[in-house]
């Protein structure tokens, strides 16, 4: 009798537990974080991202988030070939670029590109320090 009542209660124990884990709704979100391409953006500081980690048919978007509301920014594309282009961009009114991307069309040029975020106006040196920067891939299977 002892080890059958022990075993219920390691059960109802195990099951409680798991009730309370599963239940609890996840409210990181609620409380005003983003959603980074499907994991919550980190910290607080202005963050950029693809929205897929590999072009498609030659095109692809940024997002981002924690900008300066109506900000000006110089969005700078970089090529495995180091070739750079740019465009400007404004942030909305809530520092996001989330409610208009940027989108991107890549070159025939394959591997890893590098987005680079910069306060407007930039004066062309890829030294410079951007306020954000992330990366996407192109290959012969994204288009």
């Amino acid at each position: 009798m002892g080890k059958s009542f022990s075993r219920r209660f390691w059960v109802l124990g195990c099951l409680i537990v798991a009730i309370f884990f599963f239940a609890t709704p996840d409210t990181s979100l609620a409380q005003g974080a983003k959603d980074c391409g499907g994991v919550p953006c980190p910290g607080t500081s202005p963050a950029i991202w693809p929205d897929r980690s590999a072009a498609v048919n030659y095109t692809i978007q940024i997002f981002g988030w924690n900008l300066t509301p109506q900000g000006d920014y110089d969005i700078v594309v970089v090529a495995p070939d180091a070739s750079a282009s740019w465009a400007p961009v404004t942030a909305d009114v809530a520092g996001e670029l989330l409610s208009a991307p940027y989108t991107h069309v890549v070159g025939s040029t394959l591997g890893t590109y590098e987005v680079r975020l910069y306060a407007s106006p930039w004066g062309g040196d890829l030294n410079q320090a951007p306020v954000a920067a992330t990366t996407f891939f192109h290959n012969n299977f994204s288009n």
